[in-house]
């Protein structure tokens, strides 16, 4: 093998290639490699779709692929936006592979060629994490709470050592109203502007049109989308999605945005979205400012009760608590917004495996 290599943006025709090294250096059974839709919905090209994929590759001169870095800049969901941030992927170098900085090299590619306002991921591994710090990125664990119901007697199978503190009865803020989002057409109450305004509060930014791409339009999950009202103005929006195991089911609450600190007032109307709709408890996973906040609302959190599990993984399903660990780093043109990352941001709310699949939506006209 040479030891000159060409780093550079994947083309489409990249894909088999792709595809072919995380089979081989990754994970065999990968859902990309399982089933390339995921891969081309997720990494699909703002500006080029039918041409290019989110990747950088390192390639030798023999045509071999020796590392790669996935990215998915925020744009990839409102192509009409002028956003740069990003979100950093799988990150892969081969492991007989010696060439010094090389996965390095990958992400300095990223950050000099496309001058991203924010560089992002959520879900590292310890590997990278002396990485990230070297360059100056922030890096923390997410925040994982909980809301279950009051009633004690209520089943809860899926979480364990659940305090008692975590029934507590919950004011109800009769200032606080839910407008639920059904399809593609808005409320006559909530308008396009409301939803730009609202994701313009906070990197990543977000807008009507990421909602609909990233969401409403979601090729296989259904999200549940509302937008909360306090004495009849748009506060925030909520976006959560019902995750299931053969022991039951939780509702997960993979976004937030907007003046996300009047969520700690809505323990109560969420305690009545949680008894309809039949689940253990609701969950949010977050690196945010308000996130501590949320214990006036009833929510409860591992990193208070040591003896309460809260299982991050479904697919499969894990029965244990798990640190999840976020990396940012924001450039002067944008360091003046609060940064707030949920699980939705990255790759952390995609199908994992076939399973996830299997009863939601199809992509008979969808294209990528």
């Amino acid at each position: 093998m040479s030891g000159r290599y060409l780093i550079r943006f994947a083309k489409s025709e990249d894909e088999a290639l792709i595809i072919a090294f995380l089979r081989n250096h990754w994970r065999h059974d990968h859902i990309f490699v399982t089933n390339p839709d995921v891969m081309r919905w997720q990494h699909q090209s703002p500006d080029y779709p039918c041409n290019e994929l989110t990747f950088v590759l390192a390639q030798n001169e023999e045509g071999e692929l020796l590392a790669l870095l996935g990215y998915i800049p925020i744009r990839r969901f409102d192509h009409s936006s002028n956003w740069t941030e990003l979100a950093l992927a799988i990150w892969k170098v081969r492991d007989d592979v010696e060439v010094p900085g090389l996965g390095l090299q990958l992400l300095k590619t990223i950050q000099r060629k496309l001058a991203p306002d924010m560089i992002y991921a959520v879900g590292i591994t310890p590997a990278v994490r002396p990485i990230y710090k070297a360059l100056g990125f922030s890096v923390g664990v997410l925040s994982h709470v909980a809301l279950f119901a009051e009633d004690e007697s209520s089943s809860c199978i899926i979480a364990s050592g659940v305090p008692s503190i975590a029934r507590q009865s919950i004011p109800r803020d009769p200032l606080i109203t839910f407008i639920f989002v059904s399809g593609e057409v808005l409320p006559d109450v909530i308008s396009p502007v409301v939803f730009d305004s609202l994701g313009a509060m906070a990197l990543p930014r977000k807008s009507w049109e990421y909602v609909l791409e990233r969401y409403i339009r979601h090729p296989w999950y259904n999200y549940d989308i509302a937008v909360v009202l306090s004495e009849g103005k748009p506060g925030f929006v909520l976006v959560w999605r019902k995750v299931s195991t053969p022991m039951g089911s939780i509702l997960r609450i993979v976004d937030v945005f907007g003046h996300v600190e009047m969520l700690e007032r809505c323990g109560a109307h969420l305690r009545d979205i949680l008894a309809k709709s039949g689940c253990d408890y609701i969950d949010l996973v977050g690196w945010a400012d308000y996130v501590e906040t949320l214990a006036r609302g009833g929510f409860v959190s591992c990193n208070d009760y040591h003896e309460m599990v809260l299982p991050a993984y479904f697919s499969p399903y894990e029965h244990r608590n798990v640190s999840i660990e976020a990396v940012f780093k924001c450039g002067r043109n944008v360091d003046v917004l609060p940064v707030r990352l949920h699980r939705a941001d990255s790759d952390q709310d995609r199908p994992n495996s076939l399973n996830d699949m299997s009863c939601m939506h199809t992509l008979h006209d969808r294209q990528f």
